[in-house]
């Protein structure tokens, strides 16, 4: 134990820059994508309330400042700018995760985007594609990157500086908002009884059990941790996967359509609406885990 915890807080004292450049490439890409995502038949029910001030109320309260950017056109023109950003933060998050692979990224970014996830934020317009944002922005993005923080915040344990810029930001919105978190914990029953909902309080005391082994036995991997966070969440819906899409760049062979078969699990909550398909689900997060550990990389 002694050995693990050493090898987690060598790679958590890594230095761990502002991608300022991926950020760009997201911004710009976004908007140059507006004459497609502006035609997209896609329904943005999610979107439109966000737009409209009525968003969900288990959302951090600075939820209506991050969105403001976006909410300051037509709800229209907002959804087309959200998925733009959606498919840019997919491709640019995938890319960055292929390093040195030698087959070059393009068959992992359109695997990566032709997942359910991306599809079901596509559709609702849910703010879950800012939250993978905030992830690649990672510190600055530290904001956005807990818009959804119960499976994104275990990210930030992975580097010494995403976790003190995590809790400086936490100490912040409390001096702003009060005990936040009081009131958020309140009403997540509202959203355990949505049909889709997953998470331990959903699927059973076993759930938690897997997720704090995954837990003591990973690297500092912010996927791997937020991996074994989803097993470790009260409260998770298939569509906040999507941070975890990613990791399709990272694997090759075999394993990278393994781990793609896996994200389409996600989909069987939405079609069969029954516990067997959530725990199928969950079988996504756990192949993440597995397939990311150092040195399974080859084909």
């Amino acid at each position: 134990m002694k050995t693990r915890i050493a090898a987690f807080a060598s790679e958590w004292v890594q230095p761990a820059a502002f991608d300022w450049r991926s950020v760009v490439a997201i911004l710009l890409g976004a908007v140059a994508l507006m004459p497609l995502t502006w035609h997209l038949p896609m329904l943005g029910w999610d979107w439109y309330f966000f737009d409209q001030g009525g968003w969900n109320a288990t959302y951090p309260p600075w939820l209506s400042v991050a969105i403001a950017p976006l909410a300051t056109w037509d709800w229209r023109v907002g959804l087309a700018l959200l998925n733009g950003l959606l498919l840019m933060t997919v491709a640019i998050a995938t890319r960055r995760e292929t390093r040195s692979n030698t087959r070059g990224p393009f068959g992992a970014i359109l695997l990566a985007l032709f997942t359910p996830p991306v599809f079901m934020l596509l559709w609702l317009g849910n703010v879950a594609s800012l939250t993978l944002l905030g992830l690649v922005a990672l510190p600055v993005g530290v904001p956005y990157a807990v818009l959804q923080p119960h499976l994104a915040s275990w990210a930030l344990l992975a580097r010494r500086r995403w976790t003190l810029w995590g809790l400086a930001f936490f100490a912040l919105t409390l001096v702003i908002w009060g005990w936040w978190p009081g009131d958020l914990l309140g009403r997540l029953g509202s959203s355990l009884a949505h049909p889709l909902a997953m998470g331990w309080q959903i699927l059973g005391w076993p759930v938690p059990i897997v997720g704090a082994v995954l837990l003591l036995l990973s690297n500092a991997d912010p996927l791997r941790l937020i991996a074994a966070g989803a097993f470790l969440t009260p409260y998770v819906m298939p569509q906040h996967f999507v941070l975890l899409i990613p990791a399709i760049g990272r694997v090759e062979g075999k394993w990278r359509w393994l781990l793609w078969a896996s994200a389409w699990l996600t989909l069987l909550p939405a079609m069969f609406l029954a516990p067997w398909s959530k725990y199928a689900a969950m079988l996504f997060p756990l192949a993440v885990w597995w397939l990311l550990h150092p040195g399974k990389r080859s084909s």
